[in-house]
């Protein structure tokens, strides 16, 4: 029976379960480790409980940058560690940190993985709801970044993506998440708001988002659709849409966007 332990970033996020600190969240992280099993990390930054408590715990601990790591080229990358060497793999559309931790767990695996079969994983993976095309002219992309950790991943791929007109962004957030800085990374990137009020005990208000983007131009609605609906009825062909924020915001104009094409 195969029962490894995967922690692939450690972030200041779901704080009130976890903790305030990327300490306390590394330990806590950890406690799905278990002794004697594989565990493993791809946190690149990762905090001393991280490793003092797989230690405590017995687990069979590897971590990036010693145990396994990556070297990247202009047009692939390879990957070291666990008595592995696997070269020319093609970039892939997840971030690349996900893939090198994805191909560790890979290694440890009691089976032989053929370099074509890793190749065509890296190709063809994808997660619903991350750097999502949903249309063109304009191009509408979601991303479910919901924190400062992944709004700079979602801020650094749209600067490699050449726009011909503007950013418009549709962002609804829940009020527990660290707002402030998660607009922070993503407003250098982005010309116009359209802030949407989320619906339950947790959501935030459009204008709690439009208090810190005071200097930026921005529009609050109250819910989701409307915002789409005023997002698209601004945008021109060569604009593109970046929706984000949470998982209740992309899931919602998903489901708008699935409707429109039945």
């Amino acid at each position: 029976k195969i029962n490894q332990a995967v922690i692939d970033t450690i972030a200041m996020d779901h704080c009130d379960w976890l903790g305030n600190t990327r300490d306390a969240v590394a330990s806590e992280k950890a406690g799905i480790m278990r002794p004697g099993k594989p565990a493993v990390s791809g946190e690149p930054d990762p905090p001393e409980t991280l490793a003092h408590t797989a230690a405590l715990l017995g687990a069979n601990f590897y971590q990036v940058g010693s145990d396994f790591h990556r070297e990247e080229g202009p047009d692939s990358w390879s990957f070291n560690g666990m008595g592995q060497h696997w070269s020319a793999l093609p970039y892939p559309q997840l971030p690349l940190d996900n893939a090198v931790t994805a191909l560790a767990v890979c290694a440890l695996l009691p089976i032989e993985l053929s370099i074509a079969a890793i190749r065509q994983g890296l190709v063809s993976a994808r997660l619903a709801g991350r750097l999502q095309p949903l249309g063109e002219q304009p191009e509408v992309l979601v991303d479910v970044a919901h924190n400062p950790h992944s709004a700079a991943y979602l801020a650094s791929q749209l600067a490699k993506r050449p726009v011909r007109g503007r950013t418009l962004a549709l962002c609804g957030m829940l009020r527990d998440k660290d707002i402030e800085h998660t607009l922070e990374v993503m407003a250098p990137h982005v010309d116009e708001w359209f802030l949407a009020d989320l619906q339950g005990p947790r959501a935030a208000m459009a204008a709690e988002l439009q208090r810190f983007l005071p200097d930026m131009t921005s529009h609050c609605f109250d819910s989701v659709a409307a915002a789409y609906g005023a997002v698209l009825a601004e945008a021109n062909p060569e604009d593109v849409v970046v929706v984000f924020g949470s998982f209740y915001t992309v899931a919602d104009v998903m489901a708008l966007d699935l409707n429109k094409r039945i």
